[in-house]
């Protein structure tokens, strides 16, 4: 199994992207940060996916 220390900098950056492009298109202080939690989260969940837990 992927350690999830080594795929925190990939989710970081994924919310860090999803941040800008929600402050860019308008949603704001308060829903930009919430937007960004969730992408993050989502991204460290699927990259520590097992190839077999994707059939």
């Amino acid at each position: 199994m992927i350690r999830p220390i080594r795929m925190l900098p990939f989710a970081l950056t994924a919310g860090l992207a999803v941040y800008g492009i929600a402050w860019t298109v308008g949603a704001g202080e308060t829903l930009s940060p919430l937007i960004a939690a969730i992408a993050g989260g989502w991204t460290l969940g699927r990259l520590m996916r097992r190839p077999e837990q994707d059939a």
